[in-house]
């Protein structure tokens, strides 16, 4: 169960491994999202890229947060930011 201030990234990425065994990406399912718990923050994939050597997996995801606030039960503000990116390496040991 995730508490009332914290936002988790997902991914996920599909594969085959290939006769040589290697890692070989499936172009159509692959991807990000963020699952949000917090009230008021909202974070959206804005961008996202997954390449592979053959034996790892490297992601970089682009977001952007979206804010609200509210006064009495009325939403008074809302902005959008840039988040920025995070990214990373899934290594060979993880895929089967």
């Amino acid at each position: 169960m995730m508490s009332s201030n914290e936002t988790r990234m997902i991914m996920w990425v599909g594969y085959t491994i290939n006769s040589n065994n290697k890692v070989v990406l499936e172009e159509y399912r692959k991807g990000a999202r963020f699952i949000n718990a917090s009230i008021g923050a909202y974070y959206s994939v804005t961008g996202q890229s997954f390449t592979t050597d053959g034996i790892n997996v490297y992601y970089d995801i682009k977001y952007k947060m979206d804010s609200s606030g509210s006064s009495g039960g009325l939403v008074v503000w809302l902005f959008g930011a840039d988040g920025g990116h995070t990214h990373g390496t899934i290594f060979r040991g993880e895929f089967k």
